[in-house]
């Protein structure tokens, strides 16, 4: 099977699955959901320091504390 089809990013948001871990696969298409898919730029911090990155398509930036929480 081969082949593509698209997917709203606003499913990993849907009560319906907001109890649940995500398996590896669903975390797999979490980080291309979230992934930047136009150049733009994230505010980021870091304790009490705060930087302006730019990020280029299929770029992200999150932390393992962050993806532990949305990943559950």
């Amino acid at each position: 099977m081969s082949g593509s089809f698209n997917v709203s990013r606003d499913i990993f948001d849907h009560p319906m699955f907001s109890a649940e871990p995500l398996t590896w696969r669903e975390a797999w298409l979490w980080l291309i959901a979230k992934a930047a898919w136009q150049p733009f730029r994230i505010q980021v911090r870091n304790g009490r320091s705060v930087g302006m990155f730019n990020l280029q398509r299929g770029q992200l930036s999150h932390s393992r504390s962050y993806l532990k929480k949305a990943w559950k």
